[in-house]
């Protein structure tokens, strides 16, 4: 994980993510059961553990975020096929996919299943004099699209969870922060986790924000013509972006359920299942 020292200046446009502004609080005994130890994946943690308000908490081994798995070394496969995953859910473009295949563990189902397909955004122009601004606009108004829009197409992975108490999936995107972000929060919202362990929970990402810049920012840089320099703040994550998610579901609906009775075709039922099928009594592991 990256040590650069808190509150560090850094050059024009670039955002400090490990400030006390960017990163949540967190205990790193439990940062060392959450990331996986794995060799090239980043941002590959297991939501378990996470106290709910009714005294159970998120089972562990059974929801693993993560980026994309096309870069797993010989080790890394097989530590993950040791996971016993039954489900691969990949939120990236079917180009994408494609292009960068997953690693599909032994014994997985993988499904494509792309957030961000056919969802019109505005235009967007990176500019050095506005580096910061620019960026943060253009990712809240991806967040607000997201939840406002985007609901149902993580619908059969939440069913996966309620049809199935034994399923032990893994979700991802690209960088494992946004579309990945947006469904954690879901899980541990339906879990009933508080906002701000959630929030704790997405700022993880900020730990490896330049090992990820340095990873996927060459490709990125081919991808959209823009010198990878510029792109530094595209791998961090702000907490208000996903605060913007957190409002609008418990401002428009009062509770997750409510959101997603009313943006997707799950039943109150398959919802409630999925709850009681991640979560556990409390349970410690060493």
């Amino acid at each position: 994980m990256n040590s650069q020292t808190m509150n560090q200046p850094l050059p024009s446009g670039r955002t400090d993510y490990q400030d006390k502004d960017h990163l949540g609080t967190y205990d790193p005994a439990d940062l060392k059961k959450r990331f996986l130890p794995t060799e090239t994946c980043l941002n590959t943690r297991d939501l378990g553990g996470y106290k709910t308000k009714d005294g159970r908490q998120t089972k562990w081994g059974k929801l693993i975020r993560s980026e994309a798995l096309f870069r797993l070394t010989d080790s890394d496969k097989e530590y993950m096929d040791s996971l016993g995953l039954t489900y691969i859910f990949d939120f990236r473009d079917p180009p994408e996919a494609k292009r960068l295949p997953d690693y599909i563990p032994a014994g997985s189902k993988y499904e494509n299943l792309p957030i961000l397909e056919g969802l019109i955004r505005g235009s967007f122009t990176l500019r050095p004099d506005h580096l910061e601004s620019a960026i943060y606009d253009h990712m809240r108004e991806l967040y607000e699209l997201i939840v406002e829009n985007r609901a149902q197409a993580y619908t059969p992975a939440l069913r996966v969870l309620s049809e199935d108490e034994d399923a032990k999936i893994l979700f991802h995107c690209t960088n494992g922060k946004d579309r990945t972000g947006f469904f954690a929060a879901l899980l541990l919202l339906i879990a009933g986790v508080d906002e701000d362990t959630i929030v704790n929970d997405y700022l993880l990402t900020n730990l490896n924000i330049d090992e990820a810049c340095a990873v996927f920012g060459p490709k990125m840089s081919e991808d959209i013509g823009v010198p990878a320099e510029f792109l530094r703040d595209f791998f961090g994550v702000h907490r208000d972006w996903i605060q913007t998610q957190l409002d609008y579901i418990r401002s428009n609906y009062g509770s997750v359920t409510a959101y997603l009775l009313d943006k997707t075709d799950l039943s109150e039922e398959e919802i409630n299942r999925i709850k009681e099928n991640i979560t556990e009594d409390p349970v410690d592991i060493l």
